[in-house]
């Protein structure tokens, strides 16, 4: 019941009139996002959780995303995403004059989900990971390790998980031979307001094999984030915010496929209690000496700069 591959690239079109048999009595199919509207008319996203018997309330922040819900039958996922996104990335000044004063060195327990919406270059492509993070409480530096990440494609009563979810509960770290894990350079910022927080990485190249192989090149790679502590259902972290590449290269021969201007992304936090779960066994943790070890021993790539030295910030 696990989805083998951590890109999973969606069919473009209801076929077979499947869309929408679910049964009345649910609310939603469960995993599935959909477009919410926040205070001022600004666009916000929202997941169908409860084994569809609610939508949770409406994430709000900068960059939300513009996605509406998906019908699934078995395993041909069905989408009717709009991936577009008009206008040049809203970009994070590095410099942003911001208050990075008592800053925490972790939000919670470190750890969140990642799910980024790739349709504006490829349609319905979906790409997942799960990231550490550690923060230097004075200056706001931060540091994150990703590893890939899948989508567990049934929940547990048998129902079928839409390709397109970004519920943190059916996202599972691939800690094996088609695994790998990256480090990304980030600041961290406090927004005026009511506890909010940016996140913007430094711009990175990236190159990496998924699908079993096939190499997938980001370059000056960024993630853009409005990050909220506790804002989530049963008091998750939310992360609301955009990727944007200056170009995607496919296949080892570099087919061009463009530069992303704002991928739609949602996060949501994981706590201790759940990291104890199956599905997180041996992920790379950054404050590990040797966070690499598992997955290098299930055949996983590693590209962190090893020998391996945690962040400052670390206990």
């Amino acid at each position: 019941m696990f989805q083998g591959s951590e890109i999973v690239l969606l069919a473009a079109v209801c076929m077979s009139l499947a869309c929408g048999t679910d049964s009345p009595e649910r609310a939603c199919v469960p995993g599935a996002t959909q477009l919410c509207v926040c205070a001022g008319g600004v666009a916000g996203g929202q997941v169908c959780q409860g084994g569809g018997q609610a939508w949770s309330a409406c994430q709000c922040g900068v960059g939300a995303p513009d996605v509406v819900g998906i019908d699934v039958v078995d395993d041909t996922d069905l989408t009717a995403t709009d991936g577009s996104a008009d206008g040049a990335t809203p970009e994070i000044d590095m410099d942003l004059a911001g208050d990075v004063s008592a800053l925490p060195a972790t939000f919670g327990s470190g750890v969140f989900s990642i799910s980024i919406d790739l349709g504006d270059v490829l349609a319905g492509t979906f790409l997942r990971m799960v990231a550490d993070m550690r923060v230097d409480p004075d200056t706001g530096e931060a540091w994150l390790i990703a590893t890939v990440a899948g989508r567990i494609s049934k929940t547990p009563t048998g129902e079928a998980v839409p390709s397109n979810t970004s519920d943190p509960d059916y996202i599972t770290p691939r800690i094996d031979s088609q695994g790998w894990v990256l480090a990304l350079k980030a600041q961290i910022t406090k927004l005026p307001g009511e506890g909010a927080y940016s996140m913007q990485t430094e711009p990175q190249d990236v190159d990496v094999r998924v699908l079993g192989g096939f190499r997938v090149r980001l370059s000056a790679l960024r993630l853009s984030a409005t990050l909220r502590p506790g804002a989530g259902d049963d008091g998750r972290d939310t992360y609301v915010g955009i990727l944007s590449s200056a170009k995607v290269l496919l296949g080892d021969d570099g087919e061009d496929l463009g530069a992303v201007a704002a991928a739609d992304w949602l996060g949501y936090g994981y706590d201790e209690t759940e990291l104890a779960e199956p599905r997180f066994d041996g992920l790379p943790r950054i404050c590990d000496a040797k966070p690499c070890e598992v997955l290098v021993k299930r055949g996983g790539e590693c590209q962190l700069a090893l020998p391996w030295t945690p962040p400052a910030s670390c206990p």
